[in-house]
């Protein structure tokens, strides 16, 4: 799921259709709303330790 968000952030309009990635952005938006809380800070976590090992 993170490298499809990065992938649509990352793309031009020539790569991606502005209003399909806006449409898989917000459905994703949408599931993360439907996690608990609990599997939130799991996934927040997770998106934590992703960042610090494609920084170093």
């Amino acid at each position: 799921m993170v490298d499809v968000l990065w992938f649509i952030e990352g793309s031009e309009d020539e790569q991606t259709d502005p209003d399909d990635a806006v449409k898989v952005l917000e459905g994703v938006a949408h599931l993360v709303t439907k996690l608990s809380s609990e599997q939130r800070s799991e996934l927040i976590g997770l998106l934590g330790t992703m960042a610090e090992a494609q920084s170093g």
